[in-house]
């Protein structure tokens, strides 16, 4: 009797303790990243897919959302094609058995093709006019305060500014900002404002591939540089696109 009685405090104190460190609010945080990768170019255009993911505060949830972009290689206008927006969330029997994952489309959503948008913009697919950049034998990087310079051995060189690569951060961001759906959510702030105060910087990024390409008719293209952007590696993620820029080869000594 007196083991029973000792095991059923310890069962209770264990309980206790679990209950205590488990938070009143047991969702997850909000995390909405948005990622931005080329798909496509043409001699006028470059195709950008941009994706919106959001956990919208839940743990088996993820609302999506894609855009097509076509962005002038000269002026920077675009032209937006919404592909997709969905939700894809797990489902439960009514004795609350897990029955497995589906996607649940907006009213009204049909699937965009985007091969087919690109072809007919007179485009051609990434893989089609990707070259491979061998980033250990050819790619040096350095960086400062106020810029990060690229040079494919020693016969180009190119460079991104910080306020540049702080553009581009919150021309994605204000897209995303003005595009996404206010979709209900468990928190009351809505999603358009959470995207607007994500507070990413310039300083936050770092580079996660250099993509070389060749397009017909337009051989003075400089490559394209991804940047995958975050406060901490747990925080919501931003990746941008940005076009490098020639920098001048330092002279003869």
């Amino acid at each position: 009797m007196h083991f029973l009685r000792n095991s059923l405090a310890y069962v209770c104190l264990t309980l206790a303790t679990v209950l205590a460190s488990v938070p009143a609010n047991a969702t997850p945080d909000t995390v909405i990243d948005l990622d931005e990768q080329p798909v496509g170019a043409s001699e006028t255009h470059l195709f950008l897919l941009r994706v919106a993911r959001d956990n919208l505060g839940q743990y088996e949830a993820t609302r999506v959302e894609v855009f097509l972009v076509a962005q002038d290689w000269r002026s920077g206008a675009e032209e937006v094609w919404v592909i997709d927006r969905f939700v894809k969330s797990m489902d439960y029997s009514d004795g609350g058995d897990p029955l497995g994952y589906s996607i649940k489309r907006d009213e009204g959503q049909t699937v965009g093709n985007i091969h087919r948008i690109i072809a007919d913009e007179g485009g051609m697919p990434w893989q089609a006019v990707q070259r491979t950049v061998n980033q250990r034998t050819r790619l040096n990087f350095a960086s400062d305060s106020e810029a990060m310079r690229f040079s494919f051995g020693t016969d180009a060189r190119f460079a991104v500014t910080r306020d540049a690569l702080q553009g581009r951060l919150d021309q994605v961001t204000d897209f995303f900002a003005e595009r996404m759906v206010d979709y209900r959510r468990h928190s009351t702030v809505p999603t358009r404002q959470y995207v607007s105060e994500r507070g990413i910087s310039a300083g936050d990024c770092r580079v996660d591939r250099v993509m070389d390409f060749w397009v017909p008719g337009r051989a003075e293209l400089s490559p394209l540089v991804k940047f995958d952007c975050a406060s901490s590696p747990d925080d919501p993620r931003t990746s941008v696109v940005v076009q490098l820029q020639p920098a001048p080869t330092p002279a003869d000594p």
